[in-house]
Order: C-alpha cells, then sequence, then structure tokens
C-alpha cells in the first residue's frame, strides 16, 4: 500500500501559548488532513478559519480546519489525532494543570504541544476546492 504524503508549509509563530515557531515545511499523511470546515481565501471567513497543524515534540499528528487554536486542538481531539497527549491525573492539583480537549473534555498535557497555521499553496487550494465540492473527510480522498 503506498501512502499519500502532502507537504505543508507552516507559518511562523510569534506570540501566544505555542511562542516563537519559525516557518518550516512538514510532510503528514493526508489521511490526518481533515477537510472538516474548508473555507478558501476569497470565501466570506468572518470568523477566520483556517488550516492548522497540530504536532508535539516527536512531529506533526494532524491539520484540521478551525477559527483559532482551541477549536483546531477540539477538532483534533474529536477526531482521535491527539490521543497521545490524554492523561488520567492522580489527584486533584494534576487535574488543575490539564487542558480539557474535545466534546468530551478530555484531561489532556499540552506541554510538548505545538499548532501552526499553514500557508495555502495553490496546489492546495485546488486539492481542498476538490475536497469541499464532493464533501470529502480526509484530503487523502482526493485523487487529482
Amino acid at each position: 500500500m503506498t501512502t499519500n504524503k502532502q507537504t505543508l508549509s507552516l507559518k511562523p509563530i510569534n506570540g501566544g501559548p505555542f511562542n516563537c515557531r519559525p516557518a518550516f515545511d512538514i510532510e503528514l499523511d493526508a489521511t490526518r488532513i481533515l477537510c472538516n470546515d474548508v473555507i478558501l481565501p476569497g470565501e466570506f471567513n468572518p470568523h477566520n478559519v483556517r488550516l492548522w497543524v497540530i504536532g508535539n515534540e516527536f512531529g506533526a499528528l494532524c491539520a484540521v480546519w478551525a477559527s483559532h487554536e482551541q477549536d483546531a486542538m477540539d477538532e483534533a481531539m474529536d477526531a482521535g489525532f491527539l490521543d497521545s497527549f490524554k492523561v488520567e491525573p492522580e489527584n486533584e492539583e494534576e487535574l488543575d494543570e490539564c487542558a480539557f480537549l474535545g466534546n468530551a473534555g478530555e484531561p489532556c498535557n499540552l506541554d510538548y504541544a505545538w499548532i501552526q497555521p499553514v500557508n495555502l499553496t495553490p496546489e492546495l487550494i485546488a486539492k481542498f476546492r476538490i475536497a469541499a465540492d464532493e464533501c470529502y473527510t480526509s484530503l487523502d480522498q482526493v485523487t487529482a
């Protein structure tokens, strides 16, 4: 079986909870790139929905469409891509240090998490246009 890898160019981040990350390119399996709420450049976008890549100290885990970091983390958790962040706190103090992600409010440790928006290239825009038109759930379903 061949894997369908997609190269994504990440924008730099300077400020916020995921501080000071440079721009760089990552390669991500297309099954881990969701087409959950695709809004492309030029479309009406009052909530500033964009594509975010989420990762940890070992690399990129997934890409999801969301209006901000919290929504992106929640979408990724609900899709099952952030299970590596889940923790089971043993006491109340540990629970206070957790972030709660997804619809179920799963306790998570985000000490090694990072998140960055994607710079959409013309090739990527074309693939997401097909995905949105065909109501695909992930980018691996786009064959063109």
